[in-house]
């Protein structure tokens, strides 16, 4: 969490100093950061970020709050920084459980408050990361479509089979 006394003073982490108020999460930053990474089934933390790429994150966030974007600001970075598109829930749940996204798919997904990804993996199960625990959860399809069903924002970067490498890490998970 980043908050700040709104003097350009800025906190990260629990436990702020007193009269600190909290801007907003980290985790839509990370879950598009893990994405375009490699997507690592271990997961990382805040804390694994070297220090430009936390102050990268917590610009990210600052700005974020200045123009008062919140969940809508948060989407359109993901849909940039993926060069994907945004998707309903409805979409995106069938054609997870019919098989039909193929592997290397990278999803980020959230909702008002907490912001996830998930990448398609060579067996089209679904890797999914929570930038809250740190940790990488592996689901099937049917297991994906139950979690995401009380999320209400999606940005999809499709991979046509075709283009799809093989090579890729999703396809060594």
């Amino acid at each position: 969490m980043l908050y700040t006394d709104f003097a350009d003073h800025y906190w990260v982490g629990p436990n702020p100093p007193e009269n600190y108020v909290d801007l907003d999460q980290h985790c839509s930053f990370m879950a598009v950061h893990w994405l375009l990474k490699g997507h690592p089934a271990a997961g990382f933390q805040y804390g694994d970020f070297d220090e430009a790429t936390r102050r990268e994150a917590s610009d990210t966030v600052r700005r974020w709050a200045d123009h008062q974007g919140g969940r809508a600001a948060q989407e359109q970075y993901a849909r940039t920084r993926l060069g994907g598109s945004s998707v309903d829930r409805q979409r995106l749940t069938g054609q997870a459980t019919s098989r039909k996204l193929s592997p290397g798919t990278l999803i980020w997904f959230g909702n008002d408050r907490h912001a996830q990804a998930a990448v398609v993996t060579s067996d089209r199960r679904f890797l999914m990361y929570d930038p809250d625990t740190g940790e990488a959860t592996m689901r099937t399809a049917q297991e994906f479509a139950h979690y995401i069903a009380q999320q209400n924002v999606f940005v999809v970067r499709y991979v046509a089979a075709a283009q799809h490498d093989a090579s890729c890490r999703c396809c060594v998970m």
